[in-house]
């Protein structure tokens, strides 16, 4: 009798199995950075993972990790990730150039870029930086404007060399060996060598940026958004209570810091100091105006290209 109403109730329980597989399957995505190393970017992913604050929702997520905006943004084309963190200057910049994405969620309101030198080198003030060389990434990037306000702001645009060295390593070798001067990098980034006295900031580049600012994003594919509205939700949603978690818990996200990008305690702390998270992953839209003008004024895109403010971004799915 048991066995019988065992194998009577089989049907029912294999298709409980399979549809709960199939919305598993259907809940699976990959979530990427576009700065690999950044804590800024990485932190929250980890954390949401940590938590299973997307697990909860029945998603199954990847943290992919890429080595810049760029090498991201050529994922997100070919339809390999649909949902990102990255910048608003490199986010902007891409979609000027093509890319169908919009930013859906405000990560980090502020930016903690400066400038570094070697801690025992020349270079005391600002103004040292004329006729000096300056690594940045790659031209047309994130750094790269960055690097041109400064010039224009310290009146030395025709007197500082901007060399396209590479990503971050890059930059720290070309400093060590005298190949450049100085160099542009986030905090979250250069934290380490920081605490260990290999780096001294020059210039604090986030207190120089105009005002209101959006620096870290959530950014998602149109098609993504178009074809899979409550996914693309849940992953924002995802996000949103991670960011909201690791301002809660200072010793969470500090341990998890060091956890993840392998830091010191002491370099944990200050990463942390200058990571901005948001307190509204809203998106305002005049600080996405901030940075449409902050690119057109420094000809990284041209005024003609840059799409409006309104078609640069949504909030709707942070409701």
């Amino acid at each position: 009798m048991l066995k019988r109403s065992f194998m009577a109730l089989m049907p029912a329980v294999m298709m409980v199995i399979l549809i709960s597989q199939f919305c598993w399957a259907q809940g699976k995505l990959k979530f990427a950075d576009s700065s690999r190393g950044s804590m800024g970017q990485a932190l929250p992913i980890a954390t949401a993972l940590d938590k299973g604050f997307w697990w909860k929702q029945g998603l199954e997520v990847e943290h992919v990790s890429f080595r810049s905006g760029s090498q991201m943004g050529q994922a997100m084309a070919s339809g390999h990730i649909k949902i990102a963190t990255g910048t608003s200057l490199t986010t902007i910049q891409q979609i000027a150039r093509g890319l169908q994405v919009l930013m859906v969620a405000s990560v980090r309101a502020g930016s903690d870029w400066g400038i570094w030198v070697s801690p025992n080198g020349p270079l005391k003030k600002p103004a040292d930086l004329k006729g000096k060389k300056m690594g940045i990434s790659r031209l047309g990037g994130t750094s790269h404007a960055i690097v041109k306000m400064l010039a224009k702001s310290l009146g030395i645009e025709k007197d500082l060399d901007i060399v396209a060295v590479g990503g971050f390593r890059a930059r720290v070798a070309g400093l060590k060996t005298g190949a450049i001067d100085a160099f542009p990098q986030a905090m979250s980034s250069a934290a380490p060598l920081v605490v260990k006295g290999g780096l001294r900031r020059l210039i604090d580049i986030g207190n120089m940026l105009p005002q209101p600012w959006i620096y870290g994003v959530t950014l998602a594919t149109k098609d993504f958004l178009r074809t899979k509205p409550e996914t693309a939700r849940k992953s924002v949603r995802g996000m949103v209570q991670a960011i909201a978690f690791i301002r809660a818990n200072h010793e969470y996200a500090v341990k998890m810091t060091m956890s993840v990008g392998r830091f010191s305690r002491a370099a944990a702390e200050l990463a942390l100091e200058g990571a901005f998270f948001s307190k509204d992953p809203e998106i305002k839209p005049s600080a996405v105006a901030s940075v449409r003008s902050f690119l057109i004024d420094y000809d990284i895109i041209r005024a003609r290209e840059a799409p409006p403010v309104d078609k640069l971004y949504t909030n709707e799915f942070i409701k």
